[in-house]
């Protein structure tokens, strides 16, 4: 053989030498990047699923050799993935951690070596969304007592009060119920509390925010804390319900005893629905008329709140009301016609009702003995007691 021909078999081999390395390094490279080894160190070949979300949070499997050498710990993007675990000398599972859009290196350090895969994994956005916040269709206040009206509490009383609320992406316990009240206070948590009114009567406006927390992501598709909040009111009325029926019973008998002023101004505190105000319209007049009244005493009266319950007395029919009082009366009065002196002595009872925002009284009904029985129906008092003078 010539030396030519030497020389070009010489250069034949080589040409194939160099052929097979490039072909084993190209085979060993994952399809997404290059593979960056240290000698003798662990290698990295590919990640399984190459891609997820910049949330993070997506385990992979990370393929290669060289694994089971010792503890590894594990980088994506430069950021350290979690939950890693050897699983075999040629595969390792992570988690991904958060990261933005985009090709990131992906890093296996076993034993103080560390490979890198070029571009080993992939992170898009996703798609970004906003959640619609809570709806509070409506709170409802309302005490315990048997038909007692709603929004309605009498003092230092405590309440239900419950909201319903619904909402599209987070559960009802997940939420967080925020309930606010200038006065009075609240117990428990979440959509139903009770409410404890004040020791002042006046309206009062209970409050409630809900809010909902939730992730969402940026303009580079990382996660972000949001919240939404929605807020509605409920005004409770407040009242010192004896008090109110003491003060218009009260009111009614010294002008009664007094006669006057006018009789429709004496009846102002009776409700137009009610019978009562009509009767003891005609009442006030003819003991106006045949009448006068010389002196007069009026006891403390008691009085019974019981929404839709019945007066004790019911000679007169049964009386039913939302609250009943009872006062002792005595009078000494003049007949007109006769020019003589009776007495009246007995026990008023006042049924009252509570009605669009207030209290108003019924009707009235007298039990006692008089001596020549002076047309008179005095009605119900409640705390409080007059001494009448001579008129």
């Amino acid at each position: 053989m010539s030396g030519g021909r030497l020389r070009r078999l010489a250069a034949g081999g080589a040409y194939a030498t160099a052929l097979v390395l490039t072909t084993f390094f190209v085979t060993a490279c994952d399809h997404k990047g290059s593979a960056l080894a240290p000698s003798g160190g662990p290698a990295v070949t590919g990640v399984t699923p190459g891609a997820g979300t910049t949330v993070g949070g997506t385990t992979v499997t990370i393929s290669g050799s060289g694994f089971a050498a010792g503890g590894a710990s594990v980088t994506i993007g430069g950021a350290p993935a979690t939950n890693v675990a050897v699983v075999s000398d040629t595969a390792i599972t992570a988690t991904t951690p958060q990261h933005i859009s985009g090709a990131a290196d992906v890093a296996v350090s076993i034993g103080g070596k560390t490979t890198t895969l070029r571009s080993g994994y992939s992170y898009a956005a996703p798609s970004r969304s906003d959640n619609q916040a809570p709806v509070i269709a409506g709170i409802t206040a309302l005490g315990t007592r048997r038909s007692e009206p709603k929004s309605f509490a009498d003092l230092d009383e405590e309440i239900n009060v419950t909201a319903t609320v619904t909402d599209e992406e987070t559960s009802l316990d997940k939420l967080d119920y925020q309930w606010n009240a200038p006065v009075g206070g609240f117990n428990g948590t979440g959509g139903t509390v009770r409410w404890r009114a004040p020791h002042d009567a006046g309206n009062v406006e209970l409050t409630l925010t809900v809010v909902e927390k939730y992730q969402t992501t940026d303009d580079a598709g990382l996660p972000i804390s949001k919240e939404n909040r929605t807020t509605r009111t409920i005004t409770v009325s407040v009242h010192d319900s004896s008090g109110e029926v003491a003060d218009m019973a009260n009111t009614f008998m010294q002008e009664f005893s007094r006669q006057s002023p006018s009789a429709s101004q004496i009846v102002r505190n009776f409700h137009d629905g009610c019978s009562g105000k009509k009767a003891e319209t005609d009442d006030v007049n003819n003991n106006q008329n045949r009448y006068i009244i010389q002196n007069y005493r009026l006891d403390p009266a008691q009085v019974t709140v019981s929404f839709g319950g019945t007066c004790k007395y019911t000679d007169h029919g049964a009386r039913t009301g939302d609250a009943c009082g009872y006062v002792g009366a005595t009078w000494h009065s003049m007949n007109r016609n006769t020019n003589k002196t009776e007495t009246a002595s007995g026990t008023d009872q006042l049924n009252a009702i509570f009605d669009s925002g207030r209290w108003w009284l019924c009707n009235s009904d007298f039990f006692g003995k008089t001596t020549n029985p002076m047309t008179t129906s005095t009605s119900g008092l409640v705390p409080g007691r007059f001494d009448g003078g001579t008129q």
